[in-house]
């Protein structure tokens, strides 16, 4: 964890555009990997950066 991954969209908007959503920011980064491998569990892609 920590690298950037390729992170495709399951489906493309009719305009081609491509929209990110952030769940949350944290101040230690062992935070947000607990929340990112949550996530995961749940079968969404992440990434930290």
């Amino acid at each position: 964890m920590g690298s950037k991954e390729d992170v495709q969209p399951k489906e493309k908007s009719s305009d081609g555009k491509l929209y990110r959503v952030q769940v949350e920011a944290f101040a230690e980064r062992g935070n947000g990997e607990r929340l990112a491998e949550e996530l995961k569990k749940k079968g969404y892609p992440t990434i930290i950066v």
